[in-house]
């Protein structure tokens, strides 16, 4: 089954700036098709899992999402975006000091 999207209508989408970091992640929203960053991200969470539990939940106060991993230990990691109550973008990264 095909969800109906609007003539005009984009959704936002988020990428990565690489998955393997060693200090910082940023995160991007964007429009699909445009490089322009836009959207509100008030209710926007990000959430970094470990293969073993939640190790942080960060609250983003601007559309370009920059976030510290240099506290975590090295290792894979499981990142979920959350808007509005339910996950909009789930990606793996990877925290290697150098």
């Amino acid at each position: 089954m095909r969800a109906h999207v609007p003539i005009g209508f984009s959704l936002p989408y988020y990428s990565l700036e690489g998955n393997i970091v060693s200090q910082e992640l940023t995160i991007k929203k964007s429009i699909k098709g445009t490089k322009e960053k836009v959207g509100d991200v008030s209710s926007l969470r990000v959430e970094i899992y470990s293969l073993q539990n939640k190790v942080k939940t960060v609250e983003p106060l601007s559309k370009e999402i920059k976030i510290s991993v240099s506290d975590l230990p090295d290792g894979n990691y499981i990142l979920n975006m959350v808007e509005a109550g339910r996950v909009v973008f789930t990606d793996r990264i990877i925290i290697k000091k150098y």
